[in-house]
């Protein structure tokens, strides 16, 4: 299943989530329409990878009813999308306590911790009971397993990633995963195996584009790493560390943009000295609609 039927799919489960709960709060109220074209709107921007005018609807959405579970739970996924994790957190778990079912959260929820590097958390958290459905264990031990990478724990990372493929054999984020601990380990021939059955299944997804930019990094393939962060940019524009990202590479193939320039400057003085007292985040303000992480900023692993 590619990358952007799992992205319907999931609109489509998001739509009868908020059936459901206008159903229960009775659906005559002008309130609950509008908060549902809201939504609605929002589904069809983020499919279209305009993430800003998505936000703005769902805030709507939330002008119309401060209690709706459906415009938190799709608000936290676009914040996971932008790399705004703590944003992200608080959201899903606003939904959590409005009702959406905890396994729908435990996918997105597990994103929005990785990005603040909440690797313990998730480990301790994020769990399955022995009865719940493949698709589940599955879920969980990917989030485990990049856990655990995140912790340099790879041993632990690689055998938690193969369950889970034995879960669910064509699992995207694990065949991603895998590829990204190889390459940790400097084994980009391994890396490469990895991640071409990613590209197999889903060539378009995320995790899949972002191993792909960080491999051909790593392989000096510049040009390649740069196609790959732009053609995630330009569903994610406003995420800050795809745009470090494509500077690093824009900074080898000499076309690094003015904005990116900025970026890949702050990214070099923070990468020397973490306590430097200059914030580039003012600067940067204008390029983005969503608030910008705490300093020091999360940038890309560079090992």
């Amino acid at each position: 299943m590619s990358y952007l039927t799992r992205l319907r799919a999931s609109s489509a489960a998001l739509l009868a989530i908020l059936l459901l709960a206008t159903t229960l709060s009775g659906c005559g109220d002008a309130t609950d329409l509008s908060e549902g074209k809201f939504i609605e709107r929002a589904q069809e921007y983020r499919l279209a990878g305009n993430l800003k005018a998505s936000v703005i609807e769902l805030k709507n959405a939330l002008q119309a009813n401060p209690k709706s579970a459906a415009a938190r739970f799709l608000l936290g996924q676009i914040y996971v999308d932008v790399g705004q994790g703590d944003a992200a957190e608080k959201e899903l778990l606003r939904a959590r306590d409005l009702g959406i079912d905890p396994a729908s959260l435990m996918k997105p929820i597990g994103h929005a911790w990785l990005l603040p590097r909440k690797f313990d958390r998730i480990l301790k958290e994020i769990q399955y009971a022995n009865d719940a459905p493949a698709t589940i264990k599955a879920t969980v031990m990917v989030l485990h397993g990049r856990a655990y990478a995140g912790l340099n724990r790879l041993d632990e990372a690689d055998r938690a990633l193969r369950e889970a493929l034995k879960f669910d054999p064509r699992s995207t984020e694990a065949f991603a995963a895998l590829a990204r601990v190889a390459a940790i380990r400097g084994n980009l021939d391994q890396a490469e195996s990895e991640l071409a059955q990613a590209i197999k299944i889903a060539p378009n997804d995320p995790n899949t584009l972002t191993v792909k930019g960080e491999i051909a990094y790593r392989r000096r393939k510049y040009a390649e790493s740069e196609a790959a962060f732009q053609a995630l940019l330009a569903s994610r524009p406003q995420n800050l560390s795809l745009r470090v990202a494509l500077a690093r590479s824009e900074e080898h193939t000499s076309e690094l943009q003015p904005h990116s320039f900025i970026l890949y400057a702050a990214f070099c003085l923070k990468k020397k000295n973490p306590h430097h007292p200059y914030d580039p985040r003012p600067l940067l303000s204008p390029l983005f609609f969503l608030p910008l992480p705490p300093s020091p900023l999360h940038y890309p692993p560079t090992h």
